[in-house]
């Protein structure tokens, strides 16, 4: 049975938290379980409410709020009663491809991102059909396996950057172990996501966002566009954010390798919706 991204996160913190404590303990004694489990407290506490914020900060989003010249903020009311859930907060990026993405811990605290690029390549419908989805993804909890997993794996490189930085200064001087560390790390948070994010739930999303549209067409049309603006456009994104988009960003040949595909294919997700592809 394929455990859902919501219950794997659980899974993931529990884990981990375990691990330090017992680390902690069998290096220095009940005094180091006591500092141990504070430390895990306060740590899963941040990461659980301020994930979010950090990851909006590191794509520097900017919330929508006033004169919304494309009508998402009344498209997000109109969704919103459809799926019984609080209306998420509407941020916007700058990035040279259209796509979108959804960050938060629960349905009260969503937060969906879109690229202004977006409203550049889609019509009025398939723009709904995007926001369809992402609040899809808030709904079921998806959001809050892939907020937090990614901020570990961008706290992680940032630990590894700097003792890289460190290394360089004095350690090692030869070039080709300079980013020893960064490169592991890189690897490492990448497998903690294939570990938690469940490619399932792509398909199960898009098969809720579909039951809010008129046509199940409109999602996969959207998906199909947005998919090839992402193969021919070129973007710099890092690899261990790729998940959080609703189509993988990231070039043909990085997409080749299995760790950095996390989202099912598109032909195979617009199949699912449609019962063929092409559409």
């Amino acid at each position: 049975m394929c455990l859902p991204s919501s219950l794997r996160i659980w899974l993931f913190l529990a884990t981990l938290s375990i691990a330090i404590i017992f680390g902690a303990h069998s290096v220095f004694g009940r005094e180091g379980t006591l500092w141990s489990f504070v430390f895990v407290l306060i740590l899963n506490t941040v990461v659980y409410f301020w994930s979010d914020r950090h990851l909006l900060r590191t794509l520097e989003a900017v919330e929508l709020e006033g004169r919304d010249a494309w009508g998402l903020l009344e498209m997000r009311n109109r969704l919103h009663k459809k799926a019984g859930t609080p209306p998420p907060s509407i941020f916007v990026i700058d990035l040279p491809i259209p796509t979108s993405l959804a960050l938060g811990r629960n349905s009260y605290h969503g937060s969906i991102v879109f690229s202004r690029a977006l409203f550049e390549v889609l019509n009025r419908d398939e723009v709904f059909a995007v926001l369809a989805h992402e609040m899809a993804r808030v709904k079921r909890l998806e959001t809050l396996a892939t907020t937090v997993i990614t901020t570990y794996g961008l706290w992680l490189m940032t630990l590894a950057s700097w003792v890289d930085w460190a290394i360089t200064l004095g350690l090692m001087k030869r070039r080709s172990q300079r980013f020893l560390f960064s490169w592991l790390a890189s690897m490492l948070s990448l497998i903690l996501i294939r570990l938690v994010v469940s490619s399932k739930s792509y398909y199960e999303t898009d098969e809720m966002a579909s039951s809010w549209l008129s046509d199940p067409r409109i999602l996969a049309q959207a998906l199909w566009k947005l998919n090839s603006y992402a193969e021919t456009t070129s973007t710099r994104i890092q690899p261990i954010l790729a998940h959080l988009f609703i189509v993988n960003p990231l070039p043909p040949h990085l997409r080749q390798m299995q760790l950095f595909q996390i989202q099912p294919s598109t032909d195979r997700r617009i199949r699912n919706l449609t019962g063929a592809f092409p559409i």
